[in-house]
C-alpha cells in the first residue's frame, strides 16, 4: 500500500525514525518498508479530527503535532497510539 493521496502538504521524521506525511486525504506513517494511514473516523474520539492534513511537526521534545484544515490542531500520543484535539487531554 502506498500514500493515501498524492498531494503532499507536509513531511517530518520523528525520533523513532518514522516519516510522517500529511496529505489531502489522511496522515501517512512510513517505517522504511510500509505505510500506515490514519484518517478521521466519526465514531472514534481518538482519531484525527479531519482528513486534510496541512502540517506535520515533530517538536524539540519529540511530540508529534498535526494541523488539519477545519479540524484544528491534533496531538499524537505515542503511549496510547491515538490522536486528540489539543483542548482535550489525550491519555
Amino acid at each position: 500500500m502506498g500514500l493515501s493521496q498524492s498531494s503532499v502538504f507536509s513531511i517530518d521524521q520523528d525520533k523513532k525514525g518514522f516519516v510522517w506525511i500529511g496529505t489531502r486525504d489522511g496522515l501517512n506513517r512510513y517505517d522504511g518498508y510500509d505505510f500506515d494511514v490514519y484518517k478521521y473516523k466519526p465514531q472514534d474520539n481518538n482519531s484525527l479530527s479531519n482528513n486534510e492534513i496541512t502540517s506535520v511537526l515533530v517538536d524539540w521534545e519529540g511530540d508529534l503535532w498535526i494541523g488539519t484544515r477545519g479540524g484544528g490542531l491534533n496531538h499524537f500520543s505515542y503511549d496510547n497510539h491515538c490522536f486528540c484535539v489539543t483542548q482535550y487531554y489525550c491519555g
